[in-house]
C-alpha cells in the first residue's frame, strides 16, 4: 500500500510540475493550503498527506477543481491520459461527473462564445473603417472631418482653442484620367494622401494635425492650437512640396484654399451649422485659387485680395540705358512702369504691389534673375506674374533652366523692342 501511495505521489508531483510551468508557484501552493496535502515551499512538491485522505489520487483533483474549476482541470488533461494509461491506473472519477462535464460543456460554449465575439468585433472594426476611411487613400472621409470641426467648435468657443485646415485640389486631375486612364487617377489620388501624411509626420506636433479625404480629388489638411499664420505657411509648404515632388507618374500641382478660426464671430451658432459654412469658405478659396492659376494658396475670401493687381510692368536691369529705353517705349504703349537694378530689391517691391508682367535681365546685382524668379515661385501670390527674361546668353542649358522655372518668353539680346511690347500686350490680354 505504502509503495503504490508513493507511485501515486510521485505521478501527482508530475502534474505539479505542469502546473508550476504555467502558474506562479505562490498560487500553486495557496490551492493546497488547508487541503491535507502539505506541499514542501522549497520543491513545491507533496512532502505529506494526512492519513485519512482515503483516496489520495482523487482528492488531489477535487481540490484543485474545488478551488480552480474546469480551467485548471482540462490543462492537465492530456497528461493525465497518457500517465493512467502508463501506469494502470483508473481515470479520476472526477472526470467523469455530471458536475465536471456541464462545466466541460460550458467552457466549450465560452470559448465558442469568446471566438464569436472576437470575429464581430473584427466585423465592427472592418465595417468602421471601410464606412469612415477612404479606400484609395486610406484617411477619413468628409464625414468625419464635419464631425470633428463641429467638436472643435465647442471647444473653441469654451477653452479658445484655435484651429486652421486647409482644402486642398489636384489641378487639371480629369485631364490626367484622360491621358492616363481612371487606374493612374486613382493612384494619383492615394500618392496625394501619402505624400500629405507623410508630411504631417515631419511635421512640428503632428499629432494635432489629420488628413482628411473630402468628396472629389479633394483632401483637408486640420490642426488645432495653430495661428493663421502658421497655417498658411504650411499650405505654401505643402504646394511646394507637391511641385517638387519626384512621387507621381508626372508633374502634380495643387490649388489650395484656407480658413481659420480667427476669421469667425458667429461661433454662438450652432456647431454642425457653423461647420458647413466654414466649408464652405474654404473651398470658396479653393475655388478663387483655382481660377487665379495652378499651383496656388488663397488665404482670402475678398476677389480682390486674390486676383487684383496694380496694372504695371516692373522693367529690371543693372543698365540705366536699358531701364529708360524700355519704360519709354512701355509707357508709349499704355503701360505704367517701375523699374530698378538689382535682383533683391525687385523681389522687395514686386512683393509689396504685384505687377501684371516682369520683364527681368539674367544678369542682376545680389540676385540674377534665375534666382529672382525661383523665389517667386515659392509664393503662390507671386508665382503665376508673367516673367520675361532678357540676356546676352541663351544656350541649351539656358533655355532648359527657364523653362524649368516657368519662364517661356527668354530674349537673346539684342532682341526687338517691338517684339518686347508685343509679348507683354499679348500678356495683359492673356489676363484679361
Amino acid at each position: 500500500m505504502a509503495e503504490k501511495n508513493g507511485n501515486i505521489v510521485r505521478i501527482l508531483n508530475d502534474l505539479l510540475r505542469h502546473y508550476y510551468l504555467l502558474f506562479p508557484a505562490e498560487e500553486v501552493l495557496e490551492v493546497f493550503r488547508d487541503s491535507g496535502i502539505m506541499l514542501n515551499r522549497e520543491t513545491g512538491f507533496i512532502k505529506e498527506y494526512k492519513p485519512d485522505i482515503p483516496d489520495l489520487f482523487n482528492y488531489f483533483f477535487e481540490k484543485i477543481f474545488s478551488v480552480k474549476g474546469f480551467s485548471w482541470i482540462a490543462l492537465v488533461d492530456n497528461d493525465l491520459r497518457k500517465i493512467t494509461t502508463e501506469h494502470n491506473i483508473r481515470y479520476p472519477d472526477l472526470y467523469n461527473s455530471s458536475i465536471y462535464k456541464l462545466q466541460q460543456k460550458c467552457g466549450r460554449l465560452e470559448n465558442e462564445k469568446n471566438s464569436l465575439l472576437d470575429y464581430l468585433r473584427k466585423m465592427e472594426t472592418d465595417y468602421k473603417n471601410r464606412s469612415f476611411k477612404d479606400p484609395l487613400g486610406q484617411v477619413y472621409k468628409e464625414d468625419m472631418f464635419i464631425e470633428n470641426l463641429s467638436t472643435d467648435i465647442s471647444a473653441f468657443r469654451e477653452l479658445g482653442i484655435e484651429f486652421g485646415f486647409f482644402i486642398l485640389e489636384i489641378d487639371n486631375l480629369n485631364s490626367l484620367n484622360i491621358k492616363y486612364g481612371r487606374e493612374t487617377g486613382d493612384e494619383l489620388l492615394a500618392n496625394a494622401a501619402y505624400l500629405l501624411k507623410n508630411f504631417k509626420k515631419t511635421s512640428k506636433n503632428y499629432a494635432h494635425h489629420l488628413i482628411f479625404r473630402m468628396n472629389g480629388p479633394r483632401f483637408t489638411y486640420y490642426c488645432t492650437d495653430i495661428t493663421r499664420e502658421e497655417i498658411i505657411a504650411i499650405a505654401e509648404d505643402v504646394r511646394t512640396g507637391f511641385r517638387e515632388s519626384k512621387f507621381f507618374i508626372t508633374n502634380i500641382t495643387v490649388s489650395i484654399g484656407i480658413a481659420h478660426s480667427s476669421e469667425f464671430s458667429d461661433f454662438e451658432n450652432d456647431p454642425a451649422d457653423l461647420s458647413v459654412n466654414i466649408i464652405e469658405v474654404a473651398n470658396s478659396r479653393l475655388r478663387l485659387a483655382k481660377h487665379r492659376g495652378t499651383d496656388s494658396v488663397c488665404s482670402e475670401s475678398e476677389t480682390a485680395a486674390c486676383f487684383d493687381r496694380e496694372k504695371y510692368i516692373m522693367v529690371i536691369d543693372p543698365d540705366i540705358g536699358t531701364r529708360y529705353i524700355l519704360e519709354t517705349h512701355l509707357k508709349g504703349s499704355g503701360f505704367n512702369t517701375a523699374s530698378c537694378a538689382m535682383g533683391d530689391e525687385a523681389l522687395e517691391k514686386i512683393d509689396i504691389n504685384k505687377p501684371s508682367a516682369i520683364i527681368s535681365a539674367l544678369k542682376l546685382p545680389k540676385m540674377d534673375g534665375f534666382s529672382l524668379r525661383k523665389k517667386m515661385l515659392e509664393d503662390s501670390a507671386l508665382k503665376s506674374i508673367p516673367f520675361i527674361l532678357t540676356s546676352a546668353v541663351k544656350d541649351e542649358k539656358s533655355v532648359i533652366r527657364a523653362q524649368s522655372l516657368g519662364i517661356y518668353h527668354y530674349l537673346k539680346k539684342p532682341y526687338s523692342i517691338v517684339e518686347l511690347i508685343g509679348i507683354v500686350k499679348k500678356l495683359s490680354e492673356d489676363e484679361v
